[in-house]
């Protein structure tokens, strides 16, 4: 299919049924003011990324690209204190995916992957995967991970912290063990709490190959922004 232009104002590229500008759509109607760092854009990187991990690792882009858009749809109304946005990503799905003629036996498994994607190796529990969809909801949870790491992953953790009114950096307060749902001790402890966690827990080796360049450049910038914080006399 050709590109299709959302709000006559954004390229959507690589469109792959003709699901997929209808939804498009309807999720930018609902996160084009976002601020927290998930944003419209957010989706099409997860989406593009999504799509490059479908490839090498063998994963439905229907599944995949379906779950880019709809994963974090609820993130305004987290913002607003009105409930999880995984939870209402879930029900989002429900709704939107049959208006749009999405495949009907696939929408349970994008249900699935949005239940999921916020779920990480070091969280004191764990839910058990559905094996019919697990190599999807693994890739997916590559593809987001990937966003949050990497020169935009660091832009988009100022933005969030910025949106919540974090602190910028408390260096005497030790980063903590950071969970779904947390806000985390400042913006940038969040990069210890965090993104730099991300890289050694991915789950495919496509994400872990993409990982390995925007994981440098973060130490990189942790390097140099300590050096400035701490300037010497």
């Amino acid at each position: 299919m050709s590109d299709y232009l959302i709000n006559k104002l954004i390229t959507l590229e690589a469109i792959i049924a003709a699901w997929e500008p209808p939804l498009a759509e309807a999720v930018y109607a609902q996160v084009a003011q976002d601020f927290t760092g998930h944003d419209f854009y957010h989706c099409l990187r997860v989406k593009h990324l999504a799509l490059r991990i479908a490839a090498g690792e063998g994963l439905d882009l229907e599944i995949m690209t379906a779950t880019a858009y709809l994963h974090d749809i609820g993130r305004g109304r987290e913002f607003q204190g009105q409930g999880d946005h995984v939870e209402f990503g879930v029900a989002q799905a429900e709704k939107l995916l049959p208006d749009v003629a999405f495949p009907p036996h696939k929408i349970a498994a994008v249900v699935g992957c949005i239940a999921h994607h916020e779920e990480y190796a070091w969280a004191t529990s764990h839910r058990p995967l559905p094996e019919a969809i697990r190599g999807e909801i693994l890739g997916f949870q590559d593809a987001d991970r990937l966003d949050a790491i990497g020169a935009v992953g660091l832009a988009r953790m100022f933005a969030f912290g910025g949106a919540y009114r974090r602190p910028l950096w408390e260096p005497h307060v030790q980063p903590g063990h950071w969970e779904h749902g947390q806000l985390g001790s400042s913006s940038y402890a969040h990069l210890y709490e965090k993104l730099f966690k991300l890289k050694d827990t991915l789950n495919t080796p496509t994400g872990r190959q993409l990982a390995a360049s925007r994981h440098a450049f973060m130490e990189r910038f942790a390097e140099q922004f300590e050096e400035e914080w701490f300037v010497k006399i």
